[in-house]
């Protein structure tokens, strides 16, 4: 599907708002994971997996099979975002 040209002013403003919003976030999702990195390293916790949860000891994202954006490991459900 092409982008649409045909945008009133109004519509180019409210999306030029809408990315803006959405770089702010990613900045604060990005900083909020590098001090819960820090925070881990410091307390000397090694993770043992690459896609660890920041909010639990789970070691390893896995998806779930009703929202794959959930981990499916029962002591953890936290998000895919929430794992490094």
């Amino acid at each position: 599907m092409e982008p649409r040209t045909d945008l009133t002013d109004a519509q180019r403003a409210a999306f030029e708002q809408n990315e803006s919003a959405f770089a702010e976030l990613d900045s604060q999702w990005r900083a909020a994971r590098e001090a819960a990195e820090a925070r881990l390293r410091d307390a000397d916790y090694d993770p043992g997996g690459p896609l660890y949860c920041y909010r639990c000891t789970c070691s390893s994202f896995v998806p779930s099979d009703d929202d794959g954006n959930v981990c499916e490991r029962e002591f953890c459900r936290h998000t895919a975002m929430q794992h490094a």
